[in-house]
C-alpha cells in the first residue's frame, strides 16, 4: 500500500541499530530538510546534514515514511504530555486543559510545525498516504488521547462528555480553527504571549461551560 512512499534509496537493511545520538541527528536533519525541500529530500542530503553515512540512515529508518511518521509522532508526544494519567489525575480539568492548550500553541503554531504542514499540503497529490500517516500519528493521536482523558474525567464525575471524541474535536477546534488557517496561509503573524493567554482562557472556559458536570465549578 505504501510502496511508492519507499523509494529505492531506502531499502531495508539488517544490522545493529544506530545509537540514540545518531538517531537524533538523523531525525533533526530530516525534519529540517523536509521543511525546506519537501518530502523529496534525498537520503544523501539527510545523511550529509546529519553527519552520518547513508547506511546509518537506512538502519535507523528503513523507509522514509517511517522517518516522517517519527517526526509527526514526536510533535504529538510533546503536545499530549499534560494528559498523562498520573499527572492529569492530580489536577483539575481547567488546569489540565490550560496546560494542554499552552503546549498546542507552542508546538502546533511554531514555525517548524507550520512549515511541515505546508509540506504535507504540497506533497498530498503525489504521496496521499503521507498525509494519512501524519494525521494518524500526529493530530489524530492527539485527538484520541484527549478523548481518553475526557472519558476518564466523565467517569470521575468532573466532566459530562457523552461523546468524548466529539468533545475532543470541539476543544481542539476552539484552539485552532480560523486562527490556525490564517497562520498556515501566511496571513497572520505569530501570536504574542498575551494573545495566546487570551485565546486559551476563552477556549477553556467556553469548553467547561458546555461540558462540566452540573454540580462542578468551571475552575475545578
Amino acid at each position: 500500500m505504501t510502496a511508492h512512499l519507499d523509494p529505492p534509496e531506502f531499502p531495508a537493511r539488517r544490522g545493529r541499530k544506530p545509537d540514540q545520538k545518531k538517531r537524533e541527528a538523523i531525525f533533526d536533519a530530516a525534519h529540517r530538510l523536509f521543511m525546506t525541500r519537501g518530502y523529496a529530500a534525498s537520503v544523501d542530503a539527510i545523511a550529509a546534514e546529519a553527519g552520518v553515512s547513508k547506511q546509518t540512515v537506512y538502519k535507523a529508518f528503513p523507509a522514509k515514511v517511517e522517518l516522517f511518521a517519527a517526526i509527526a509522532g514526536r510533535i504529538s508526544d510533546g503536545i499530549v504530555a499534560p494528559l498523562d494519567q498520573a499527572h492529569a489525575d492530580a489536577l483539575s480539568p481547567a488546569e489540565v486543559l490550560t496546560e494542554l492548550s499552552r503546549h498546542i500553541f507552542e508546538v502546533v503554531y511554531a514555525d517548524s510545525s507550520i512549515a511541515l504542514h505546508r509540506v504535507l499540503i504540497a506533497e498530498r497529490a503525489q504521496f496521499p498516504e503521507l498525509a494519512e500517516t501524519f494525521y494518524r500519528v500526529g493530530p489524530g493521536a492527539t485527538r484520541v488521547r484527549l478523548a481518553e482523558y475526557l472519558a476518564r474525567e466523565t467517569a470521575r464525575g468532573r466532566l459530562r462528555t457523552p461523546e468524548p471524541d466529539v468533545a475532543a474535536e470541539h476543544f481542539l477546534g476552539m484552539l485552532t480553527g480560523h486562527s490556525y488557517m490564517r497562520r498556515l496561509l501566511g496571513l497572520e503573524a505569530a501570536l504574542t504571549d498575551t494573545e495566546k493567554a487570551r485565546r486559551i482562557e476563552a477556549a477553556v472556559r467556553g469548553f467547561l461551560r458546555a461540558y462540566r458536570a452540573q454540580d462542578t465549578a468551571i475552575d475545578r
